[in-house]
């Protein structure tokens, strides 16, 4: 497999007529150019917030299915929880949701094991008194 990197604010090309630019990204070496990443990437990563929860649930997701990309992981900082799809047969299949302490054991597109507490600093997760 060729070596990957994570690329915060990338701008994938998922179509000709589409740009999206998640969170988080995780591309092979090999696929990006000099401006942009023109190829699907392997894990796109949104963190959900109340103004874009409907496009990163739904509509993106449905072009990171469309254009191929493997892994698609959406976090949800106030529960905090994480959910995961893998691509199986060209259709997203949701394949965890974790939340607080529990674990996600990723095992493509690469070994990792995610707590979605973990991913939340403590200051916003305890409420201010």
């Amino acid at each position: 497999m060729d070596s990957m990197t994570t690329l915060p604010r990338s701008r994938p090309l998922v179509r000709a007529d589409t740009v999206l630019q998640p969170d988080v990204l995780v591309a092979r070496r090999s696929d990006l150019s000099e401006r942009d990443l023109p190829a699907p990437p392997v894990l796109a990563v949104e963190v959900l917030s109340p103004s874009t929860r409907l496009i990163d649930l739904h509509l993106k997701r449905a072009r990171y299915e469309a254009a191929g990309t493997p892994s698609y992981w959406v976090v949800d900082p106030d529960e905090p929880a994480l959910t995961a799809w893998e691509l199986i047969e060209g259709r997203y299949v949701r394949v965890a949701h974790v939340a607080g302490e529990e674990t996600f054991t990723a095992t493509a597109p690469f070994a990792v094991d995610v707590r979605p507490a973990d991913l939340i600093s403590r200051d916003a997760r305890d409420p201010v008194t």
